[in-house]
Formats: C-alpha cells, sequence, structure tokens
C-alpha cells in the first residue's frame, strides 16, 4: 500500500483509501476528533 498526503476540504476526513490502486491519502488538514475514512 502506498501513503500519500494531501489537503482535503472536508476537515472531518481523516483518510481516503482506494483499493483499485491500493493507495491511501491523507488528509493534512484533519482537525476533528473522530476519524472518517472514506473507502473507493
Amino acid at each position: 500500500m502506498s501513503k500519500k498526503y494531501i489537503h482535503y476540504i472536508e476537515k472531518r476526513v481523516y483518510a481516503i483509501y482506494y483499493r483499485e490502486n491500493n493507495t491511501i491519502y491523507y488528509n493534512l488538514d484533519f482537525t476533528e476528533g473522530a476519524q472518517l475514512i472514506l473507502l473507493y
């Protein structure tokens, strides 16, 4: 799995995982207490 870092507008999203290319994108703008991970 490759890891990349992005600035995502939605600050509640901690990470976005894309299964087809096995990549997880961590949100550098994450500010909330709970983590929300989106799977595609």
